[in-house]
């Protein structure tokens, strides 16, 4: 099981076995609050045909469109891999793979990188998949709240029903803020924080316009925020 450096858990009597019993070789998830599959956090069996779908997918190191264009690195790239792999994007550059490789706009500008996503997923729904080249892959996309982590703000289980054990997301110094905001302890928490004029669910995503995926910035950081050397953070 592979997990991102800003994940803790929380849900301390559930066991990952409920998400590696399956016996599917690489298990992934989609984002609770958008279409996106996460890269972060994913389960891989050792053995070959795994190892071989992580050495193909570290590959886009050397294909992904060149800075300052954002196309969220190992994120963007998981997209386009495993419709590769499945069989959904052909030899031949599809529609999807050439927006991939056409994004030019800077992080500033998240539409046409979530305009791939969208592409990206059609035809490429929750469940198990198996590889297209009959090496005997087997893989499996949880849909949201699906799977063994979650981004904490949306968490909504209590702590006594089946759900995620780990909280992804949680970038705050271990205060008594960040406790209460994650859940770490399981009391209520916040699920969104006041952005001044609008709500998000948490700091980093005021600046977003999350209808189209817009960057606008310190001027949207207000509220319960405010802007430090280029990121909006909760005030302590």
């Amino acid at each position: 099981v592979v997990f991102d450096s800003d994940v803790v858990p929380y849900r301390f009597n559930e066991s990952l076995k409920n998400w590696t019993s399956n016996g599917e070789d690489i298990v992934l998830y989609e984002r609770i609050w958008n279409t996106e599959i996460a890269a972060g956090n994913y389960i891989a069996r050792n053995n070959p045909r795994a190892r071989s779908f992580l050495r193909e997918w570290s590959k886009f190191e050397y294909e992904m469109p060149p800075a300052p264009a954002f196309s969220s690195s190992d994120n963007g790239a998981i997209h386009l891999h495993v419709r590769r792999v499945v069989g959904l994007e052909g030899s031949e550059e599809g529609y999807c793979g050439q927006l991939y490789h056409n994004l030019t706009a800077t992080v500033e500008n998240l539409v046409p990188y979530y305009q791939f996503v969208e592409c990206s997923r059609q035809n490429m729904t929750a469940g198990r998949m198996n590889a297209a080249d009959g090496s005997g892959l087997t893989l499996r996309l949880l849909g949201k709240a699906e799977a063994w982590v979650v981004d904490g703000v949306f968490d909504s289980f209590k702590p006594d029903e089946f759900g995620p054990v780990f909280h992804h997301g949680v970038k705050s110094p271990f205060t008594a803020d960040a406790i209460q905001k994650y859940d770490l302890n399981l009391t209520v928490k916040q699920n969104e924080v006041s952005c001044g004029t609008h709500y998000a669910p948490f700091c980093s995503m005021c600046v977003i316009d999350l209808q189209t995926g817009e960057w606008i910035g310190e001027s949207w950081c207000n509220g319960d925020c405010t802007w430090i050397e280029g990121v909006c953070v909760l005030i302590k």
